[in-house]
């Protein structure tokens, strides 16, 4: 049986790095995680590591070379991408809105038509980390504005992948809590900040990520993905 040929942007950390280490036990699949930097851990024969910068032209072009000269298919493609950047904003920061929507918006957008054009995919499901910031609005303005934008991106071009066998999914990602994660670190260092933090949530217990990684697993498994569909897990 071939194996099938998992992308995930934002390997290392977050749920990329949870998906990348629930897919790397299957040996039915190839995993390429790309990120900024890469960490030195035990190899996995499935799992290749790949550095770059999304921001960076030169970097990304590498990465597109060395998809062309592998001559890689993807059959998925996750992006777990989205705010690294420790600022505060009241009023809407232009600079920083320009940013986050590059980083959410168009560079996948970008990546996508690379692939397309290229006909590096196979009946693939395209899959985007959203944010539950969506639904309460309790986060920083270009944040939401520019995981808004990228929303609206999958159900605008819906009717496009379906044409091309493909299919297009969001997932809405709230807070969750394991050792390494960002609440877990927050827990440790501000615990005014957490408690404050959980009292949002719904009946104030952080979730586990597995929440998130089963809707996930759920959707690169199926045969012909959800296309158009936001998944809101909790």
């Amino acid at each position: 049986m071939q194996k099938k040929n998992l992308l995930i942007f934002g390997g290392t950390k977050g749920i990329g790095a949870l998906i990348k280490k629930k897919f790397s036990k299957n040996k039915n699949y190839q995993i390429y995680s790309i990120s900024r930097s890469i960490k030195k851990r035990r190899a996995e024969d499935n799992v290749v590591e790949l550095k770059c910068n999304i921001l960076e032209k030169n970097s990304v072009k590498k990465l597109k070379e060395y998809i062309l000269k592998k001559d890689l298919t993807f059959d998925t493609i996750v992006y777990s991408i989205g705010d690294h950047f420790d600022f505060k904003e009241t009023a809407i920061n232009s600079k920083y809105l320009d940013l986050l929507l590059n980083i959410n918006l168009k560079f996948p957008i970008q990546f996508n038509n690379f692939l397309i054009k290229n006909k590096n995919f196979n009946k693939s499901k395209f899959i985007f980390m959203l944010t539950d910031a969506l639904k309460h609005l309790n986060a920083k303005s270009s944040y939401i504005i520019s995981k808004g934008a990228c929303r609206y991106y999958i159900n605008a071009q819906a009717y496009y992948f379906k044409k091309i066998n493909c299919s297009i999914t969001g997932v809405m990602i709230g807070p969750y809590l394991y050792s390494g994660s960002v609440w877990h670190n927050i827990k440790k260092n501000d615990i005014a900040r957490f408690e404050k933090k959980k009292k949002t949530i719904k009946n104030n217990i952080f979730p586990k990520p597995n929440k998130y990684i089963k809707v996930i697993e759920k959707i690169i498994k199926s045969p012909k993905g959800y296309n158009g569909k936001i998944f809101n897990p909790i």
